[in-house]
């Protein structure tokens, strides 16, 4: 038998303030992992090295497509 440990990493946010915002785009490492609606405020990253630095951002989105500012945050 075989030893198997997922490693995730967790981030959460606060809701956009803008009442046009239709979702969240999220980025690892500069790169676009996922899009999720404007009533998720949280994202599990599943199979991720132990302790592996990351850099996650998170920008809100509105009906046109139109960006917010960017927040990121550096792990570990």
């Amino acid at each position: 038998y075989g030893v198997f440990n997922e490693y995730y990493n967790t981030l959460s946010w606060s809701a956009s303030t803008d009442p046009n915002t239709v979702g969240y785009l999220i980025f690892r490492n500069g790169v676009f992992i996922e899009q999720v609606d404007a009533n998720t405020l949280t994202y599990i990253d599943n199979n991720r090295t132990q302790n592996g630095p990351v850099t996650y951002s998170v920008t809100a989105i509105d009906s046109e497509q139109t960006q917010s500012r960017t927040v990121s945050v550096n792990y570990p």
